[in-house]
C-alpha cells in the first residue's frame, strides 16, 4: 500500500463532506478527480487514487503542453509516470 496524506486527507474530507482549512481546498480541487476515478475500483482506495492522479498528470502533460505534445506527437518525446513509495524507496512505473 502507499501512502500519501493529501490522498487520504482528500478521500476523508469528501466522505465526512468537509472543508479542509487554509490553502488545503485547492489541493482538494486539484486531486478530487482522482479520488473520484479510483472510488468503485476493487483495491485500496488510497493506493487507487495515487495512481490515478499520476496518470491523469501523465496525460495532462503530454495533451496540454504545447511543447510537449508536438515532442511526443513526433514521437521525440515520452512521458511517464511512476509511484514512489516512501517505505520501500522503490518507483514502480506505470
Amino acid at each position: 500500500m502507499n501512502a500519501c496524506g493529501a490522498i487520504d486527507s482528500i478521500i476523508k474530507s469528501i466522505k465526512d463532506n468537509t472543508t479542509l482549512p487554509g490553502h488545503l481546498p485547492a489541493l482538494v480541487h486539484a486531486l478530487t478527480p482522482a479520488v473520484q476515478a479510483a472510488q468503485g475500483k476493487p483495491g485500496d482506495l488510497p493506493a487507487n487514487a495515487i495512481r490515478a492522479n499520476v496518470a491523469m498528470k501523465v496525460d495532462r502533460l503530454k495533451t496540454t503542453a504545447p511543447i510537449l505534445k508536438a515532442a511526443v506527437d513526433d514521437n521525440k518525446l515520452r512521458v511517464g509516470g511512476g509511484v514512489y513509495s516512501l517505505k520501500t524507496g522503490r518507483v514502480d512505473l506505470l
